[in-house]
Protein backbone atom coordinates (compact mmCIF):
# COMPACT_ATOMS: atom_id res chain seq x y z
CA UNK A 1 0.00 0.00 0.00
CA UNK A 2 1.16 3.21 -1.08
CA UNK A 3 2.43 5.82 1.88
CA UNK A 4 -0.68 8.30 1.05
CA UNK A 5 -3.22 5.60 1.49
CA UNK A 6 -1.47 4.47 4.89
CA UNK A 7 -1.66 8.29 5.61
CA UNK A 8 -5.17 8.68 4.66
CA UNK A 9 -6.84 5.42 6.18
CA UNK A 10 -4.83 5.99 9.36
CA UNK A 11 -6.24 10.00 9.75
CA UNK A 12 -9.60 8.38 9.08
CA UNK A 13 -9.24 5.90 11.42
CA UNK A 14 -8.42 8.37 13.99
CA UNK A 15 -11.10 10.86 12.72
CA UNK A 16 -13.75 8.34 13.45
CA UNK A 17 -12.64 7.65 17.02
CA UNK A 18 -12.76 11.36 18.05
CA UNK A 19 -16.12 12.14 15.70
CA UNK A 20 -16.52 15.88 17.88
CA UNK A 21 -13.32 17.16 15.98
CA UNK A 22 -15.87 16.96 12.87
CA UNK A 23 -18.94 17.78 15.11
CA UNK A 24 -18.03 21.00 16.63
CA UNK A 25 -16.58 22.46 13.13
CA UNK A 26 -20.15 21.97 11.91
CA UNK A 27 -22.11 23.10 14.81
CA UNK A 28 -20.34 26.34 14.90
CA UNK A 29 -21.08 26.88 11.27
CA UNK A 30 -25.19 26.17 11.99
CA UNK A 31 -25.26 28.24 15.10
CA UNK A 32 -23.22 31.42 14.15
CA UNK A 33 -25.58 31.18 10.52
CA UNK A 34 -28.51 30.80 12.41
CA UNK A 35 -28.12 33.73 15.03
CA UNK A 36 -26.52 35.47 12.51
CA UNK A 37 -29.95 35.18 9.98
CA UNK A 38 -31.84 35.18 12.97
CA UNK A 39 -30.73 39.03 14.34
CA UNK A 40 -30.91 40.10 10.56
CA UNK A 41 -34.17 41.69 11.04
CA UNK A 42 -36.41 40.16 7.95
CA UNK A 43 -33.55 38.31 6.78
CA UNK A 44 -30.84 39.18 4.01
CA UNK A 45 -33.16 40.57 1.04
CA UNK A 46 -31.70 40.23 -2.68
CA UNK A 47 -29.85 43.01 -2.98
CA UNK A 48 -28.07 42.01 0.45
CA UNK A 49 -26.82 38.86 -0.76
CA UNK A 50 -23.26 39.74 -1.52
CA UNK A 51 -22.99 40.42 2.42
CA UNK A 52 -24.43 36.92 2.67
CA UNK A 53 -21.94 35.62 0.56
CA UNK A 54 -19.08 37.06 2.14
CA UNK A 55 -20.38 35.67 5.95
CA UNK A 56 -20.30 32.23 4.47
CA UNK A 57 -17.11 32.60 3.28
CA UNK A 58 -16.03 33.73 6.78
CA UNK A 59 -17.88 31.35 8.42
CA UNK A 60 -16.62 28.56 6.96
CA UNK A 61 -12.91 29.66 7.22
CA UNK A 62 -13.39 29.98 11.11
CA UNK A 63 -15.27 26.72 10.99
CA UNK A 64 -12.27 24.82 9.12
CA UNK A 65 -9.26 26.43 11.30
CA UNK A 66 -11.19 24.85 14.41
CA UNK A 67 -11.07 21.25 12.89
CA UNK A 68 -7.17 22.04 12.34
CA UNK A 69 -6.37 23.29 14.94
CA UNK A 70 -5.66 19.65 16.46
CA UNK A 71 -3.63 18.47 13.24
CA UNK A 72 -1.05 16.17 14.16
CA UNK A 73 -1.18 16.91 17.33
CA UNK A 74 -2.09 12.69 19.10
CA UNK A 75 1.04 11.83 16.49
CA UNK A 76 3.52 14.43 18.60
CA UNK A 77 2.10 13.11 22.18
CA UNK A 78 2.45 9.12 21.83
CA UNK A 79 5.29 9.09 19.52
CA UNK A 80 3.69 8.68 16.25
CA UNK A 81 5.24 11.10 14.32
CA UNK A 82 8.51 10.37 15.57
CA UNK A 83 8.14 6.86 13.74
CA UNK A 84 6.81 8.10 10.53
CA UNK A 85 9.84 10.62 10.11
CA UNK A 86 11.77 7.76 11.16
CA UNK A 87 10.60 5.41 8.32
CA UNK A 88 11.98 5.39 4.82
CA UNK A 89 8.36 6.11 3.16
CA UNK A 90 8.41 9.65 1.82
CA UNK A 91 7.04 12.19 4.07
CA UNK A 92 5.45 14.57 1.56
CA UNK A 93 3.32 11.50 0.24
CA UNK A 94 2.02 10.72 3.77
CA UNK A 95 1.30 14.50 4.29
CA UNK A 96 -0.66 15.19 1.33
CA UNK A 97 -2.96 11.60 2.24
CA UNK A 98 -3.08 13.06 5.99
CA UNK A 99 -4.02 16.47 4.64
CA UNK A 100 -7.07 15.08 2.16
CA UNK A 101 -7.95 12.43 5.04
CA UNK A 102 -8.59 15.76 7.17
CA UNK A 103 -10.53 17.66 4.17
CA UNK A 104 -12.42 14.67 3.72
CA UNK A 105 -13.71 14.49 7.26
CA UNK A 106 -13.94 18.15 8.37
CA UNK A 107 -14.45 20.19 5.14
CA UNK A 108 -16.63 17.71 3.16
CA UNK A 109 -19.47 18.18 6.18
CA UNK A 110 -18.58 21.63 6.15
CA UNK A 111 -19.67 21.87 2.78
CA UNK A 112 -23.11 19.81 2.37
CA UNK A 113 -24.08 22.61 5.31
CA UNK A 114 -23.41 25.32 2.82
CA UNK A 115 -27.07 25.17 1.37
CA UNK A 116 -28.82 25.48 4.99
CA UNK A 117 -26.82 28.58 5.64
CA UNK A 118 -27.52 30.03 2.16
CA UNK A 119 -30.86 28.85 2.66
CA UNK A 120 -30.63 30.49 6.38
CA UNK A 121 -29.16 33.92 5.04
CA UNK A 122 -31.61 34.06 2.31
CA UNK A 123 -28.75 33.77 -0.29
CA UNK A 124 -30.27 34.29 -4.13
CA UNK A 125 -30.19 30.57 -5.68
CA UNK A 126 -28.59 31.70 -8.79
CA UNK A 127 -25.09 32.05 -6.95
CA UNK A 128 -25.71 28.62 -5.59
CA UNK A 129 -23.74 27.55 -8.31
CA UNK A 130 -21.03 29.74 -8.26
CA UNK A 131 -21.05 29.44 -4.48
CA UNK A 132 -19.75 26.08 -4.72
CA UNK A 133 -17.64 26.00 -7.45
CA UNK A 134 -15.13 28.22 -5.68
CA UNK A 135 -15.92 26.95 -1.91
CA UNK A 136 -14.88 23.57 -3.29
CA UNK A 137 -10.95 24.80 -3.77
CA UNK A 138 -10.89 27.25 -0.82
CA UNK A 139 -12.12 24.96 1.42
CA UNK A 140 -8.88 22.63 -0.08
CA UNK A 141 -6.44 25.99 0.43
CA UNK A 142 -8.19 26.91 4.04
CA UNK A 143 -7.62 23.04 5.10
CA UNK A 144 -3.68 23.30 3.83
CA UNK A 145 -3.12 26.46 5.51
CA UNK A 146 -4.87 25.23 8.82
CA UNK A 147 -2.46 21.92 9.10
CA UNK A 148 0.61 24.29 8.22
CA UNK A 149 -0.33 26.46 11.50
CA UNK A 150 -1.19 23.78 13.39
CA UNK A 151 2.40 22.25 12.57
CA UNK A 152 3.92 25.43 13.38
CA UNK A 153 2.19 25.41 17.07
CA UNK A 154 3.57 21.52 17.81
CA UNK A 155 3.94 20.74 21.28
CA UNK A 156 2.36 24.37 22.17
CA UNK A 157 -0.82 24.05 24.57
CA UNK A 158 -3.98 25.71 23.78
CA UNK A 159 -2.45 27.38 20.40
CA UNK A 160 -5.76 28.50 19.09
CA UNK A 161 -5.06 32.37 19.58
CA UNK A 162 -1.50 31.64 18.37
CA UNK A 163 -2.95 29.45 15.06
CA UNK A 164 -5.41 32.68 14.42
CA UNK A 165 -2.51 35.01 14.05
CA UNK A 166 0.08 32.69 12.15
CA UNK A 167 -2.53 31.50 9.45
CA UNK A 168 -5.23 34.22 8.98
CA UNK A 169 -3.12 37.12 6.75
CA UNK A 170 -2.65 33.62 4.38
CA UNK A 171 -6.14 33.11 4.28
CA UNK A 172 -6.62 36.83 2.34
CA UNK A 173 -5.84 36.27 -1.07
CA UNK A 174 -8.22 33.27 -0.97
CA UNK A 175 -11.30 34.84 0.74
CA UNK A 176 -10.92 37.69 -1.65
CA UNK A 177 -11.00 36.04 -5.04
CA UNK A 178 -13.48 34.05 -3.69
CA UNK A 179 -16.49 36.15 -2.34
CA UNK A 180 -15.33 38.63 -5.38
CA UNK A 181 -15.83 35.38 -7.39
CA UNK A 182 -19.19 35.20 -6.49
CA UNK A 183 -20.49 38.71 -5.92
CA UNK A 184 -18.84 39.64 -9.67
CA UNK A 185 -21.31 36.27 -10.45
CA UNK A 186 -24.10 37.64 -8.63
CA UNK A 187 -24.11 41.23 -10.51
CA UNK A 188 -23.64 39.94 -14.12
CA UNK A 189 -20.07 41.02 -14.21
CA UNK A 190 -17.18 39.02 -15.57
CA UNK A 191 -15.61 36.43 -13.01
CA UNK A 192 -13.13 34.49 -14.74
CA UNK A 193 -10.14 35.95 -13.38
CA UNK A 194 -11.24 35.74 -10.10
CA UNK A 195 -12.12 32.08 -10.75
CA UNK A 196 -8.67 31.16 -12.51
CA UNK A 197 -7.11 32.84 -9.38
CA UNK A 198 -8.69 30.44 -6.45
CA UNK A 199 -8.32 27.59 -8.99
CA UNK A 200 -4.65 28.71 -9.32
CA UNK A 201 -3.92 28.59 -5.47
CA UNK A 202 -5.35 26.19 -4.59
CA UNK A 203 -2.99 23.77 -7.43
CA UNK A 204 0.06 25.42 -6.14
CA UNK A 205 -1.53 24.59 -2.24
CA UNK A 206 -1.79 21.38 -2.66
CA UNK A 207 1.38 21.13 -4.64
CA UNK A 208 3.77 22.99 -2.00
CA UNK A 209 2.15 23.30 1.15
CA UNK A 210 2.55 19.44 1.69
CA UNK A 211 6.66 20.00 1.97
CA UNK A 212 6.48 22.91 3.82
CA UNK A 213 4.46 20.76 6.16
CA UNK A 214 6.77 18.04 5.71
CA UNK A 215 9.66 20.08 6.93
CA UNK A 216 8.02 21.73 9.74
CA UNK A 217 7.72 17.93 11.02
CA UNK A 218 11.06 17.19 11.11
CA UNK A 219 11.97 20.15 12.68
CA UNK A 220 9.57 19.63 15.50
CA UNK A 221 11.16 15.82 16.34
CA UNK A 222 14.77 17.87 16.28
CA UNK A 223 16.11 17.58 19.92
Amino acid sequence: MSAFLIAFNRTIRIGWRHPLDSLNPMAFFIIVTSLISITVEGGFSATESALAIAILWVVLLLSTMMASGSAYAQDYEDGSLEQLIAQNQSLYISVQGSVAARWFLSSVPLLALVPLGAWMLNLDMSVWGMLFLTLIPGSIVFALFGVLGATLTLGVGRNGVLLALLVLPLYVPVLLLGVGACQRSLGQEPFEFALIGIYAIAVASITFLPFAIAALLRVSQEY
